[in-house]
């Protein structure tokens, strides 16, 4: 198939916004225009990950925030869910989990900016979306410019300015932005109303201290943006469990190369306006396009259960840059765990006038880290993707989109190429995906593509793949014609430069100031020029991969988990060895450096199985069952520990010592409970209850399990799995 694509002539003024600031210990300023973002007048890619501090335990969040900065993102944003710290009228919380401060200085210390989302009201699956009992229980009419509501935000909004002040860009700290309000339709009487809202709240932060660079409003469904006040964030998920069905949704159009940024499944239980798919409240051309909720994963509810896989992640986020985003922000990168409060439980639930029905502890998201910190696929994948925009954004972020008129426009299309083209004056990449979830897609051969006067030898997609091609790519003083191979990460030295790319075949083509190469998988080749080596990866090694600047930047090929702490290379999560490999710039022409990670201590045992017993009868009742164990007295607490429970049923609520520690609704997976982000220790009783799941449930599950007499009610294992962890 040939494809020649015509380069879009259209680019819009490039006009600076009114966002942005200095910080006066670094320096450094930060702005927007209606292309780009900037970071000292530069070009700017940001990848932004949400990770709510209140819904995780505050001894690890020093840990937790090393592994999202070890993905390549640079900015998290979390919510400020208002229920969390003032349950009581007028008694605030700030302590524990709930310390917004240390978060903070936590994100400083470590070089990640900080978004926060304000609300006042947030969603976020919380009990009435973050409003406090006693504040809906007023008869004041909420999100509205009444007095008496506007009275008690400018509380929360001084509150959360005491807790953050010195953490400010403007006094030398992390804190970049501020959304305001989630999902918001404007008052009684429109739109109109609305933006009037919006800019109120946006004059009480101000009048509170709460000045930062950027203000953010959410513009999906048709939401309100207060032109010139708020930069609209967009986003997309994979399913969306908050629909009323529970049938299989039709195909989305989210994995969609697409200039419509909307994605009508989100917030579509909020949408109240009447807008349609593709309609924004404000001007598209006036600002860059900008995520805020790319599903890292997705909530399930109990009406639906979807598993997001890890293709399905990445497909989202590569689909968003092929679409043009200039900033990628993923909600939840981080899942957690809901706090319990005082006078009630603080998940959304249909009898606290939620729409859904959610877990009452677990927040886990499917999110790229789990609720309990763990690495899923996703991570790795979406780790690929930022390490080249951490590398090469300042060259991407003012790029052009084409979008092609051969551009696949239907989602349940499987042989349709989803193809499009960034181009700026240093590089450009075009764009290939082939993944849809639920929906298989053939694999692409022989595609012959011309992107303006560029011509790129024949070409492969395998159905799953997204990749990004470079070519017209000036770097490091290299011209490169086109590479038949994705971009990952550029390693320096003094002397000498690498650039790593990664492809789904064992060799790509390159074609650099006029010359042919075609490099072979782990061979480094050095570029015409003589300053520049390459060296291919293949996919396995790509997501192995993790640049590292302590002791000089260094490219890492390992399974473990890393971490840079303290001048120290961390490695955590693998069993008793692994293999590590280490390449610098500096290194001979020869390989890696090849080491064996051994974990710290004695680790002769790394998983064993754990005796349980069931208490109830009989077998499945209408409790469903309930089983009792015990953890090994000699449990090493210093590395982490997790159960690993395979079971089926509806939902599973594990209880230490009588107290409700964990809970999960089954999905088909098996459910992996960390126990380090539980205080309490570890001796004691230990029971698992399981209630029954009915045949004729009407539940969206993508695996169904196996029923025994209409039901299905039982635990199969419980396998306690240490986590090692060493350090170079």
């Amino acid at each position: 198939m040939e494809y020649q694509i015509r380069l879009s002539q259209e680019r819009r003024k490039n006009e600076v916004l009114p966002f942005g600031g200095k910080n006066p210990v670094t320096g450094e300023t930060l702005g927007v225009t209606t292309r780009c973002f900037l970071k000292n007048g530069k070009p700017w890619f940001p990848v932004m990950g949400e990770f709510q501090f209140s819904r995780y335990s505050h001894r690890l969040w020093e840990e937790e925030l090393l592994k999202i900065k070890a993905c390549g993102v640079e900015i998290v944003a979390t919510y400020i869910f208002w229920n969390h710290h003032e349950e009581e009228k007028g008694v605030f919380d700030w302590t524990g989990n709930k310390n917004l401060r240390k978060f903070a200085e936590l994100c400083q210390k470590h070089c990640l900016r900080l978004f926060l989302r304000i609300g006042p009201w947030c969603h976020g699956e919380c009990r009435n979306g973050g409003f406090p009992d006693w504040l809906c229980n007023m008869g004041i009419s909420l999100r509205t410019n009444s007095p008496a509501y506007l009275l008690h935000v400018e509380r929360l909004f001084e509150q959360i300015a005491m807790q953050v002040s010195e953490n400010l860009y403007r006094n030398g700290g992390c804190i970049i932005g501020i959304q305001l309000e989630n999902e918001y339709h404007g008052g009684p009487s429109g739109l109109e109303q609305g933006r009037e809202h919006m800019r109120t709240l946006k004059k009480i932060a101000l009048k509170k201290g709460l000045t930062v660079p950027y203000y953010t409003a959410t513009g999906w469904g048709g939401a309100v943006v207060a032109e010139g006040e708020t930069l609209p964030v967009l986003g997309a998920y994979a399913d969306a469990p908050w629909e009323p069905t529970t049938k299989e949704l039709p195909a989305n159009e989210a994995f969609l190369f697409s200039p419509i940024f909307d994605d009508e499944k989100i917030g579509s239980d909020m949408k109240k306006n009447g807008m349609s798919f593709g309609e924004y409240t404000y001007n598209t051309e006036k600002y860059p396009y900008a995520t805020a909720e790319l599903g890292g994963g997705v909530q399930v509810t109990r009406h639906r259960r979807p598993r997001i896989t890890a293709r399905d992640t990445q497909a989202l986020a590569y689909a968003r840059v092929a679409s043009g985003a200039k900033l990628i922000g993923y909600y939840v990168f981080h899942g957690g765990t809901n706090p319990v409060g005082k006078y009630s439980t603080l998940e959304e639930s249909i009898a606290s006038g939620g729409l859904s029905d959610l877990p009452i502890l677990s927040y886990d998201f499917q999110a790229p880290l789990t609720e309990y910190g763990e690495r899923r696929s996703s991570y790795a994948y979406l780790k690929i993707l930022h390490m080249l925009l951490q590398d090469f954004g300042e060259q991407l972020a003012d790029a052009v989109c084409t979008v092609p008129p051969e551009n696949s426009a239907d989602p349940q299309d499987p042989d349709g190429l989803r193809i499009s083209v960034l181009k700026s004056e240093s590089m450009g990449l075009l764009c290939l995906g082939n993944h849809q979830r639920h929906c298989p897609m053939s694999s692409k051969e022989d595609l012959r593509i011309t992107v303006g006067d560029i011509e790129f030898p024949p070409l492969s997609l395998p159905e799953g793949e997204m990749i990004l091609f470079p070519f017209s790519w000036c770097v490091d003083g290299e011209w490169i014609e086109y590479a038949t191979a994705q971009p990952m990460c550029r390693v320096t030295s003094a002397q000498k430069t690498t650039l790593f790319f990664w492809n789904y075949e064992t060799c790509m083509e390159l074609k650099v100031n006029g010359k042919v190469i075609h490099a072979v998988q782990d061979t480094p080749y050095m570029l015409p020029g003589g300053k520049t080596r390459v060296i291919l990866l293949g996919r396995r090694q790509a997501e192995r991969a993790w640049k590292v600047k302590c002791g000089g930047e260094r490219l890492l090929l390992t399974d473990a988990g890393v971490l840079e702490r303290n001048g120290t290379i961390e490695f955590y999560g693998f069993s008793n060895t692994t293999e590590l490999s280490i390449y610098s710039a500096d290194a001979d022409e020869s390989d890696f450096e090849r080491r064996i990670l051994c974990a710290n201590g004695s680790e002769e045992v790394w998983e064993e199985n754990i005796f349980f017993e069931e208490l109830l009868q009989p077998p499945c009742n209408g409790t469903g069952r309930l089983y009792r164990f015990a953890l090994p007295q000699n449990i090493r607490r210093k590395q982490d520990a997790f159960l690993c429970i395979e079971f089926v049923g509806d939902i599973a609520n594990l209880y230490h010592n009588g107290k409700r520690v964990a809970d999960w609704f089954y999905t088909g997976e098996m459910w992996r409970v960390g126990l380090k982000n539980f205080e309490e220790k570890w001796a004691g009783e230990w029971l698992l209850q399981i209630k029954p799941l009915q045949e004729d449930a009407d539940v969206y599950l993508e695996e169904r399990p196996s029923y025994t007499e209409g039901k299905a009610c039982k635990l199969e294992k419980i396998l306690l799995e240490y986590q090692c962890q060493s350090c170079i």
